[in-house]
């Protein structure tokens, strides 16, 4: 029998109840979207985003409880307010930046500023949410026993269904996950899907080449993160490698056009000799 939200008053019940005492928060509430959302907590408005889905399906009701943990864990133990400074101190190191508003937002002297400096942002938050995502799951598994076997489904579940793991053709979402990945194998003790993973962390010799060195270093200093603050120091360096990693791309991407570029006139001028 296929069991929806809209049919089970106890399965809505069940998972915010979950979420609740996960999220140690009485008002926390799930609320579930298309079948595609990614699942993700807005902590202002207390609300846990997940994709919706069929409850008497088995994987489904891992995946959910897995994600109401790790959303709950972010509600538990990530310092909202120490991410927020972290990341407010970045931006007034921008070019353009004025002030931060009293909304919140931050404002800058150009709209062009404005963007480039939200840009940076993201790419920033993404970094420092890897590490929230380690110490926090850390602590929420710690608190709540079931809740790190739960984790530990949810993560085995994404990995065989290849959100974890790519063939290394983005090095950076390579390297993002290949930090993330040894990690949660490392640090949380979760096994994932071990012959996916072996698998994928071999192709770091090939993709990372003289640059493996430089992450494995990062994931050391990493394995045992503890706090938000660490967190988001370490997702600046994270950050600073990646866009530095971005800029050398750009510029060989740059250096190749100028190659093809000369090779085009080269043949003209080959086929007009011969003409």
């Amino acid at each position: 029998m296929t069991i929806k939200l809209n049919n089970s008053i106890r399965s809505k019940l069940a998972v915010d109840n979950l979420a609740r005492v996960i999220g140690a928060d009485p008002e926390l509430n799930v609320l579930f979207l298309g079948p595609h959302a990614t699942p993700c907590i807005n902590m202002r408005s207390k609300t846990i985003f997940l994709p919706n889905g069929d409850f008497s399906n088995d994987k489904y009701w891992k995946l959910c409880s897995g994600w109401i943990c790790h959303e709950g864990g972010h509600n538990r133990y990530t310092e909202i307010e120490t991410t927020v400074d972290f990341e407010n101190e970045y931006l007034s190191k921008q070019p353009g930046f004025e002030c931060i508003m009293p909304d919140g937002t931050a404002s800058f002297s150009s709209k062009e500023e404005e963007k480039k400096a939200e840009i940076k942002l993201k790419r920033l938050h993404r970094s420092i949410n890897l590490f929230e995502d380690i110490q926090m799951e850390e602590k929420t598994g710690n608190q709540f026993p079931l809740s790190k076997v739960m984790l530990a489904e949810m993560y085995s579940f994404m990995v065989s269904d290849g959100n974890m793991t790519g063939d290394g053709s983005n090095i950076v979402s390579y390297i993002e996950m290949y930090i993330l990945n040894k990690l949660r194998v490392n640090q949380l003790g979760q096994e994932g899907v071990p012959e996916i993973l072996n698998d994928f962390f071999a192709l770091a010799d090939t993709v990372l080449f003289d640059m493996k060195d430089r992450f494995d270093s990062l994931i050391l200093e990493a394995t045992g993160v503890n706090s938000t603050l660490m967190a988001c120091e370490l997702g600046l360096k994270l950050y600073e490698e990646l866009e530095k990693l971005r800029d050398d791309l750009k510029d060989k991407e740059e250096q190749n056009r100028l190659d093809d570029s000369d090779d085009s006139d080269g043949a003209l001028l080959n086929k007009s000799d011969f003409g």
